[in-house]
């Protein structure tokens, strides 16, 4: 039981690392003013929203210990990772388009990939629910 404890805690403070991560992100492209395209920011707004509708409940399932919980977002998990995959390839034909610039799409999938991480191990929390570990 400590040891699944233990790599709980490793999965929150990967979490926690990566939300750091996104906030020097945000903060570079502020700096650098950075423009994304308007369909990018929504694509943006929409792995986000997922991501953390996903985090509230993987969370949710832990305290709880709600196994029926842990076990809906199996399905939501690898609906953020299709997301993912999707949004690379709307967003590589943008850039072949020249909607938008090499930059934007360097940092966009920087941020896509550090959301999908985050699911990650929000999922590895739910798995120890469904698994009756902690």
């Amino acid at each position: 039981m400590l040891t699944n404890i233990l790599d709980s805690s490793r999965d929150l403070e990967r979490i926690g690392d990566h939300g750091e991560a996104l906030i020097n992100l945000t903060d570079y492209i502020r700096r650098k003013k950075v423009e994304f395209s308007p369909a990018a920011l929504q694509e943006l707004e929409l792995i986000y929203n997922m991501t953390l509708s996903f985090i509230k409940e993987s969370l949710k399932s832990v305290e709880d210990n709600d196994i029926e919980l842990a076990n809906s977002l199996v399905a939501k998990h690898e609906a953020i990772d299709k997301m993912e995959r999707k949004l690379r390839k709307t967003h590589i034909h943008r850039l072949n388009r020249g909607e938008c610039s090499t930059q934007a799409g360097v940092n966009f999938i920087d941020i896509i990939s550090h959301y999908t991480r985050v699911a990650d191990h929000a999922m590895n929390l739910a798995e120890k629910v469904q698994a009756e570990q902690i």
